[in-house]
């Protein structure tokens, strides 16, 4: 098991969203729901953070929402 050291810094946020490029180097994005706006806003994260070695997708809490948004983020 690795250790996961996790550091607050600002987010780039949305009340649905969020992403934090951590120090080691691994891109944390958080969903907390999957709203019309969400496939643009992920790419736009990625795009925006290329270097990222590792991305983290956390979905704990999620309330779901439009699951067609979720089949356009898992393209």
């Amino acid at each position: 098991v690795k250790r996961v050291e996790v550091i607050c810094r600002p987010f780039a946020t949305t009340p649905e969203q969020r992403s934090q490029l951590l120090p080691n180097g691994i891109l944390y994005i958080r969903f907390t729901e999957f709203a019309p706006n969400t496939a643009r806003w992920l790419e736009a994260q990625l795009a925006a953070n290329r270097q990222a070695k590792g991305i983290i997708f956390d979905l704990r809490d999620n309330g779901g929402g439009l699951l067609n948004i979720l089949s356009d983020c898992l393209q």
